[in-house]
């Protein structure tokens, strides 16, 4: 059996995928454009925006597909900044989580996500994955 046939079909195909992967807008997930809570709220009261924090857990599939559809948008996370300071809380390691799960009557899932006012009052909250477009109707920064 010839394998040529075969091999030039896998390369080709590696080819397509490395030049269909660098037309994508959408990059990692960059932790680095995330705060932590008390920093967020720090920052907010200086530029007077909205904090805008995103609830994970490190086994949460829907966190990680909000990580890789959503925030991995260099677009989205600059419209995000437009009018929010965002926030990261991860439940396993951040001491705001009680705090949050407070505002939910005690126990939520995650993803979840809060929006607090500049001086730290909590102002909505939601849990549950959403695509780019209805995540940014949902904070108003379409």
């Amino acid at each position: 059996m010839d394998t040529k046939p075969i091999y030039a079909l896998l390369i080709l195909a590696g080819i397509l995928l490395v030049v269909y992967g660098s037309f994508q807008t959408s990059g990692s997930f960059d932790e680095s454009q995330w705060h932590k809570f008390s920093e967020a709220l720090s920052i907010a009261k200086k530029e007077n925006k909205m904090i805008l924090v995103f609830v994970t857990s490190p086994t949460c599939i829907w966190c990680e597909r909000m990580k890789k559809d959503v925030f991995s948008d260099r677009n989205v996370i600059e419209k995000i900044k437009t009018k929010y300071v965002p926030a990261i809380v991860d439940v396993t390691k951040d001491r705001e989580v009680e705090q949050i799960a407070n505002l939910f009557g005690g126990d939520f899932a995650t993803p979840a996500f809060v929006i607090y006012s500049p001086d730290g009052k909590p102002l909505d909250g939601w849990v549950g994955y959403m695509d780019k477009d209805e995540f940014l109707k949902r904070i108003g920064v379409e």
